[in-house]
């Protein structure tokens, strides 16, 4: 993959998290101080909820936020993940959901290392024509649930 193409990767990750932030965002649960808000948080990893319980043990207070991210080599292995992380009777997000905010990073274009930035253009104009929107609102309803 070209320093371009994954370039491109990044910032549409990034783009998805950050309007997700705006559209889904809740009233933080983090305590604002007279100096301003006081907040910490981490990026988890896919199933791996024994990190963030032994952060907030390491850092002796409860943590403000966490971020995960889904699988972005296919839309089966993005919902998959999501499933995994929000609807399996293993997933820890949902027990966290009530008391901080959750980051959920969602990819928009699809695929391994090594593609061309062709392909990476074609995967994009799927997304754009609407080829994964089921997938996008099964993710949408394990999240929200």
């Amino acid at each position: 993959m070209s320093a371009t193409s994954h370039r491109l990767k990044q910032l549409t990750t990034l783009i998805v998290a950050l309007s997700s932030l705006v559209t889904i965002a809740q009233p933080s649960t983090a305590t604002v101080s007279a100096a301003g808000p006081s907040t910490l948080g981490m990026f988890v990893g896919f199933d791996r909820g024994d990190r963030f319980t032994q952060m907030e043990r390491d850092v002796g207070r409860p943590l403000d936020w966490i971020v995960t991210m889904l699988d972005s080599r296919s839309a089966s292995g993005m919902r998959s993940s999501a499933w995994g992380q929000f609807a399996s009777t293993k997933a820890y997000l949902p027990k966290l959901s009530s008391r901080l905010d959750v980051v959920v990073t969602v990819p928009l274009a699809f695929g391994g290392g090594g593609q061309t930035e062709a392909q990476i253009r074609a995967n994009l104009r799927d997304t754009a024509a609407g080829r994964w929107d089921t997938d996008f609102r099964a993710i949408a309803e394990y999240v929200k649930s």
